[in-house]
């Protein structure tokens, strides 16, 4: 590992830097792509300041662009979705990879996946906090027993609906 006087950053460095921050890293894995200590890069932090700015200014902008996405698919993945698998068969002898003699068979099946429990979770925590920020205080569900978990968070959703039907008496 390169300390003190011994280094000097040079342009690739730099080039480095930026490359690292854009993708996320933090300085600690920058510093050990380097091979330089703490000491040794925070001397020569204003040379790379700008670098690692503009670097993280650029993984912010692709990121942002990126949470519809993100949460369209936790959506999906809180609701259950479906979607088609297709499988391809050959019959037949295949010389030089070319199918002789034979057919190929395509095969379209709509599969489902169900609602994942975690993502229901995750979604609630981050939505409702003060409903659903940790439901496991209240020792209504077991950490271990998974049916009383989704029979709790069934409760507590309808228990929202007969708050404002009260309301409406």
């Amino acid at each position: 590992m390169q300390t003190g006087k011994r280094w000097k950053p040079s342009r690739a460095d730099l080039e480095y830097v930026f490359e690292c921050a854009s993708q996320g890293l933090p300085q600690k894995a920058i510093l050990e792509g380097l091979n330089v200590d703490w000491h040794t890069f925070n001397k020569n932090l204003p040379f790379f300041s700008e670098a690692i700015k503009k670097g993280k200014e650029q993984f912010d902008k692709h990121t942002e662009r990126q949470v519809p996405e993100v949460v369209n698919s936790l959506l999906k993945r809180c609701l259950g979705y479906e979607y088609d698998e297709v499988s391809i068969k050959q019959d037949g002898e295949v010389v030089n990879g070319k199918l002789l003699n034979g057919k190929i068979t395509t095969t379209k099946t709509k599969k489902h996946v169900q609602a994942s429990d975690a993502a229901i979770f995750f979604f609630l925590c981050n939505k409702d906090k003060l409903t659903w920020i940790n439901p496991m205080k209240l020792d209504e569900p077991s950490a271990d027993n998974r049916g009383s978990i989704l029979k709790w968070i069934e409760e507590q959703a309808k228990e929202p609906a007969e708050k404002k039907d009260k309301k409406k008496k």
